[in-house]
């Protein structure tokens, strides 16, 4: 019995240790950001809703910093201007505490600044920042190194555990069974934990610390795939009202790439229709289609008797197999 007792005893120790040592380290880490985004989120959207407070880019990019510093983590590590906008707007669009006049007056007022955090360049010192492979199978080697340390002392904890008659270990010997039980099962339930957390880590990426290179992604992604099917692509200035022009035969289309992930107001979407639509006629272009991550299903009348589109990736990718590849 008080083998079983040593083995129970020692893979304890080995998984509270690792759990341990992970909630101090990377753990902590991840705490400091949920709770600076969750704190920034609750102290934007009272002031907004409460005050009518107009925040500006440079406004959250201070608020952002200053939560940073609060927390003890980067700033880079917390949502960006154009995220936490985003989840401002999705707040105030799914409360039932607001009713529905001063709700549309709310998102009235914040659709030229989420606007206007879209259409910013790319910040390149917060590029720069973000995780390199290197550092992220550094950090993975790191916490499989805590993992079979932790396990190594929960096997001694088990070991010395054993009654003192069983402490004459042989490899050979029962003995020895659940010394190695301890082990085996202590690594077994550490790995499990590291590629949960993984997981769980690559998911938050997408709207955390990779932001910014999830736009990139996504961006790349669409030039390779328009450089396949169309004649020449021609990047034009960041101050364009759109982010490039795709040549297909003669027909000239411009291409406006937004990362939305879920749909977003009408009167975030009708401002960018209509600088598209007078860019169509300054550049003498076809039409002017808005790719997105997710399906937006924007309303009819936003479209009407306009040559702008607004698609998924997916749609986008049909779109231009079916028209311009036959």
């Amino acid at each position: 019995m008080q083998i079983y007792v040593s083995t129970f005893v020692g893979f304890f120790v080995s998984v509270a240790l690792f759990w341990l040592t992970y909630r101090q380290t990377a753990g902590a880490r991840k705490e400091r950001v949920k709770s600076a985004n969750t704190d920034l989120e609750k102290i934007l959207l009272r002031r907004i809703v409460l005050e009518s407070y107009q925040p500006t880019l440079r406004d959250l990019s201070f608020i952002i910093n200053g939560k940073a510093r609060d927390f003890r983590v980067k700033s880079r590590d917390l949502l960006s201007e154009s995220q936490l906008l985003e989840t401002l707007v999705t707040r105030i669009s799914e409360s039932d505490f607001i009713d529905a006049s001063r709700r549309q007056e709310i998102l009235d007022r914040l659709s030229p600044i989420l606007i206007s955090a879209e259409d910013a360049p790319i910040d390149e010192s917060r590029l720069t920042e973000l995780p390199s492979k290197k550092q992220k199978r550094i950090r993975l080697l790191v916490t499989l190194s805590a993992g079979i340390f932790a396990s190594i002392l929960g096997t001694f904890t088990a070991l010395i555990t054993l009654p003192k008659k069983e402490l004459a270990l042989d490899i050979k010997d029962s003995s020895f069974i659940p010394v190695m039980i301890a082990f085996i099962a202590s690594m077994a339930a550490i790995i499990l934990m590291i590629i949960i957390n993984r997981l769980r880590e690559s998911q938050e990426e997408d709207s955390e610390t990779n932001s910014l290179q999830l736009e990139i992604d996504f961006e790349q992604t669409i030039q390779r795939f328009v450089r396949k099917h169309a004649r020449n692509i021609i990047y034009v200035h960041p101050k364009v009202n759109f982010d490039f022009i795709a040549l297909f035969g003669d027909r000239k289309i411009l291409i406006e790439v937004k990362t939305w992930a879920r749909p977003v107001p009408s009167s975030v979407i009708f401002p960018i229709v209509s600088r598209l639509n007078q860019a169509i006629k300054d550049e003498n272009a076809s039409e002017a289609i808005v790719v997105t991550r997710a399906d937006m299903k924007a309303p009819s009348e936003l479209l009407k008797d306009t040559q702008v589109h607004i698609m998924s990736l997916r749609e986008f990718r049909n779109y231009i197999v079916h028209k311009f590849t036959k």
